[in-house]
């Protein structure tokens, strides 16, 4: 990430290196957001990002584990984008711009042309939606698949519950648009899936 970010310091007297080594990051999910510790970042709703050195003292609770926590990343409509899907979507395909995650009026940035294009003159044909399978089918980010209803997905993340099914989020074309064919097509009969839809905690755009 370092690397990559550098290619985009120009002129700026700025110097990035890796520091992880002088931290450590905890999520925690306070259940009672009257209660939370000052220092730490808000997430998303109860939930806190708390970044601190190896010496202090970890949070109290109960330790929660990575998959569940991204289990409730899916569940808010929340989107990571990992190597395999780097670079597949633009920024309202994962619906950052329904959860505050992107500006429109910053300035200049990686992308911006197009992303600006997309908010201001036109409607984004396919957007993150949140399904679940219908049976014990395992999903992996970029995975593509067809629904029942025709429409061509791309697997954004995923995880397996207790009972042997998947939730995930995927970008899709909305329920009644035009299905694009060039994304059907590269479906074949083995990665039809049957899901059902699931409600965002948000609102998409019409």
């Amino acid at each position: 990430m370092a690397a990559h970010l550098r290619r985009y310091l120009l002129r700026a007297k700025v110097a990035l290196s890796d520091a992880s080594a002088q931290y450590r990051i905890f999520g925690i999910d306070t259940g009672d957001t009257t209660r939370v510790r000052p220092e730490a970042w808000l997430y998303e709703r109860s939930r806190r990002v708390l970044i601190q050195p190896p010496s202090e003292p970890a949070p109290a609770g109960e330790p929660m584990s990575r998959e569940q926590w991204r289990a409730l990343d899916i569940a808010a409509g929340i989107p990571q984008v990992y190597t395999a899907t780097s670079g597949l979507f633009v920024a309202q395909m994962l619906n950052l711009d329904c959860i505050d995650a992107i500006s429109f009026s910053k300035g200049c940035y990686t992308g911006q042309e197009v992303i600006a294009r997309a908010h201001y003159r036109g409607r984004v044909k396919r957007r993150l939606q949140r399904f679940e399978t219908a049976s014990s089918q395992p999903l992996a980010p970029a995975d593509v698949g067809q629904l029942e209803d025709g429409r061509a997905f791309r697997v954004v993340d995923c995880v397996v519950r207790a009972d042997g099914y998947s939730e995930f989020l995927a970008v899709a074309p909305l329920p009644g648009a035009a299905h694009e064919a060039e994304d059907v097509r590269t479906v074949s009969a083995a990665q039809r899936l049957s899901a059902r839809s699931l409600p965002l905690p948000y609102e998409l755009p019409d």
